[in-house]
């Protein structure tokens, strides 16, 4: 985990005329674009997340071929997360405890936790989140970011029946 406190964004230092030249960002240099499949084993919304974010991250030049395994991790725990959270709004924060009776916290809040955290810490890598977007040069335009929000709002459908998604491994780029 990173310290320091809240971050203030570049444009906010600029503003209160603390922007400093050697504190900025360096741009990095531009990566060879590359091509991979999806892996099989992703479930079927990791395998959607995968075609939005390597897409988008290919276009931004923030993906090497040593990073897809990260990738297809973050995609996995963006997934589980989501499956922890339905379970929970399905059945519930509290479940019946049939071995010492009374009721227990559903197993799904410790999974959707885990997940949530796994899948920042490999977001946060990717420069997908606010704070550590600001240590990286831009995404691209600002669209970039409406689609991320479009997809991380999107209800995901169910296992198996997601429309899209289909067993051939095309990255959709």
């Amino acid at each position: 985990m990173r310290g320091g406190g809240n971050r203030l964004s570049d444009s906010m230092k600029v503003l209160r005329g603390t922007s400093r030249a050697d504190r900025l960002p360096a741009v990095d240099v531009p990566v060879p674009a590359i091509r991979a499949r999806c892996p099989r084993w992703l479930s079927p919304l990791a395998k959607r997340c995968w075609r939005f974010l390597f897409s988008r991250l290919v276009a931004a030049a923030r993906l090497r071929e040593s990073d897809l395994p990260a990738l297809a991790l973050c995609c996995e725990h963006y997934a589980l997360a989501v499956a922890a959270a339905e379970s929970l709004h399905r059945d519930g924060i509290l479940i019946p405890d049939p071995v010492h009776g009374g009721v227990k916290s559903s197993p799904a809040l410790r999974a959707l936790r885990e997940s949530s955290e796994a899948y920042r810490a490999y977001a946060a890598s990717f420069g997908l989140t606010p704070a550590d977007r600001q240590r990286l040069a831009p995404l691209a335009p600002a669209a970039t970011q409406d689609d991320l929000m479009r997809f991380l709002a999107s209800r995901p459908v169910g296992p198996g029946k997601d429309k899209g998604d289909d067993d051939d491994g095309n990255t959709g780029a």
